[in-house]
């Protein structure tokens, strides 16, 4: 998939998922938003810890004595698939898929208590009933 391709689904997906949660009322994204972003965070940070054991591991055993490995550890994925050690990689994919289940949590925080202020400032206001 190129760079392009990425955005574009990218772009694609906010679009859809913004539709999808403007449906809904902003406690309610609130709570999923919080929920998602806990639960990614209870996932994604000890997938990302086993990730770096994982690492380190084969690493050590291939011989590679980069002292410097853990600030660049996704520069390995080329080795780690040229040696078939998909328990690395696949831990790795997946604490980032968990990086990314957290922005997305965060976001819908964001968006929800945006959504909160406008509603509660339209009816201090009067704009709405109360």
């Amino acid at each position: 998939m190129g760079r392009e391709t990425g955005w574009i689904l990218l772009t694609v997906g906010v679009l859809v998922g913004a539709r999808l949660v403007a449906g809904f009322k902003w406690p309610v994204v609130y709570q999923f938003g919080l929920s998602l972003s806990v639960w990614s965070v209870a996932t994604a940070v000890p997938l990302m810890i086993v990730y770096h054991i994982f690492l380190w591991r084969f690493l050590r055993l291939n011989g590679i004595h980069d002292p410097d490995w853990y600030r660049h550890p996704l520069s390995y994925n080329r080795q780690l698939r040229e040696h078939g050690d998909w328990s690395t990689l696949l831990t790795c994919y997946a604490a980032g898929a968990g990086f990314v289940a957290i922005m997305v949590g965060l976001a819908l925080l964001g968006y929800s208590l945006f959504l909160g202020y406008v509603q509660i400032d339209a009816e201090t206001i009067g704009l709405v009933p109360g």
